[in-house]
């Protein structure tokens, strides 16, 4: 780029490092209000992962619950065959 630009390479160097953070142009106080803005993006982020990882837990649990009802009811079920009536009724 510093060849295509006709600057030398030290020069643009230099540029990046001064100018080549995001917070360009930021005074002392705007930049502790964006780190805090930073950390409580990174607070709000990780609830959000507990609450998925949460939800996700809930719903194999209510799954394995339904699956276990489903199991257990068909047990109670009777039939000619477990009154061993089978080949009594025609």
């Amino acid at each position: 780029m510093s060849k295509r630009e006709g600057v030398a390479v030290g020069t643009l160097d230099k540029w990046k490092r001064k100018y080549g953070s995001q917070e360009v142009g930021l005074d002392g106080a705007e930049k502790r209000e964006l780190q805090e803005l930073r950390k409580k993006v990174a607070m709000y982020e990780q609830a959000m992962g507990e609450l998925a990882l949460e939800v996700h837990f809930l719903k194999k649990l209510k799954e394995y619950q339904q699956a276990q009802m489903r199991k257990k009811s068909s047990l109670n079920v009777i039939s000619l065959s477990t009154l061993g009536l089978k080949g009594a009724v025609k």
